[in-house]
């Protein structure tokens, strides 16, 4: 009688919990919705699998009490691993939690728990993704974005300061990333090139009047568009580093963040020529990187550029521990 009593109250407890549609199990949390279990963590629902469950029995459990064990709860071994987890299938239509519970309450067995369907992160809705070789593609001569965006996908904290020829701001692709100078973000909306900003002033003290998103150090202004059918070069370099990743237009950029609501790392536009980069202004466009904050400086051209000047912007950037990269 106290034992079928036991089973009464357990099985009371199981059913509230179930009409409750909340279950705490091996400390974690499992919502029922619409004849679906899911695992609650990360903000998230996590469906759980409803055709494996997997169990790990105690090192001194006799294997005829195993084989026993999981013929009478109707569940067929698919495969065990070195650690000695075992991946039992489940009948169709059965409750995952359920078997899970009735598992646990067997004495040879040391860990019993659901499985759930996680989620496939770095494939980005972009739709020229699929051309952008570098990052992914069979012959695996590429970086290995996708990979590495399961673990950052780039941050604002981050200033990429791009020395070329020259981008539109204003891209679809690129003005949620194009960095805004704070110290002449006069309202600190940190909106692209607001006319509210340019007062004429140089308001931070660096030498560069307006400097709002960066300077042209060839034509000595503030607009960093620069010219001719060369600015397509900056504005590629630019996204390849980080134009808006995941937000179904163009192109995926390697730091661009993961959508509109999460932003990648900022764009630092610095012009040192129209077509051709001009060695007197790449010097300059060091300097003024690692003194306004960049934590890497891009340059994608070459030259013989090499005259002391160069390396002596070069050696300031870097000990001011800015990566200067060409």
């Amino acid at each position: 009688m106290k034992k079928l009593f036991i089973l009464v109250v357990l099985a009371v407890t199981i059913n509230s919990a179930l009409n409750a549609q909340t279950v705490s199990l091996n400390g974690r949390q499992y919502i029922f919705i619409d004849n679906q279990w899911y695992q609650l963590g990360n903000g998230r629902q996590y469906r759980v699998d409803n055709s494996v469950i997997t169990v790990k029995f105690r090192e001194d459990a006799l294997s005829q009490d195993i084989a026993s064990l999981i013929e009478s709860k109707g569940v067929q071994s698919i495969r065990t691993n070195i650690l000695g987890f075992v991946d039992l299938k489940i009948p169709e239509n059965a409750d995952p939690l359920s078997i899970v519970q009735d598992f646990l309450k067997s004495d040879i067995v040391e860990i019993a728990e659901p499985n759930t369907f996680g989620e496939i992160f770095g494939q980005p809705n972009d739709p020229k993704f699929s051309d952008q070789w570098y990052h992914k593609n069979s012959n695996d001569y590429d970086i290995d974005s996708p990979e590495a965006w399961d673990i950052e996908t780039g941050s604002p904290s981050v200033i990429i300061a791009i020395l070329d020829v020259g981008l539109d701001i204003f891209h679809e692709d690129l003005k949620g990333n194009i960095w805004v100078n704070p110290g002449e973000d006069l309202d600190g909306d940190g909106v692209v090139w607001d006319t509210d900003d340019i007062n004429g002033v140089d308001d931070d003290g660096n030498g560069y009047v307006d400097d709002i998103v960066g300077w042209d150090f060839d034509l000595n202004i503030n607009n960093i568009e620069g010219g001719g059918g060369a600015i397509t070069h900056g504005a590629q370099v630019a996204g390849v580093s980080a134009a808006l990743t995941n937000n179904g237009k163009g192109v995926a950029g390697v730091a661009g963040g993961w959508g509109t609501s999460s932003p990648g790392a900022k764009l630092m536009n610095l012009v040192v020529g129209d077509i051709l980069p001009s060695s007197f202004a790449v010097d300059d466009a060091i300097l003024y990187a690692a003194a306004n904050g960049a934590d890497i400086i891009n340059m994608s051209l070459g030259s013989e550029f090499n005259a002391q000047v160069m390396e002596d912007a070069v050696e300031y950037a870097f000990d001011n521990g800015v990566l200067v990269v060409t």
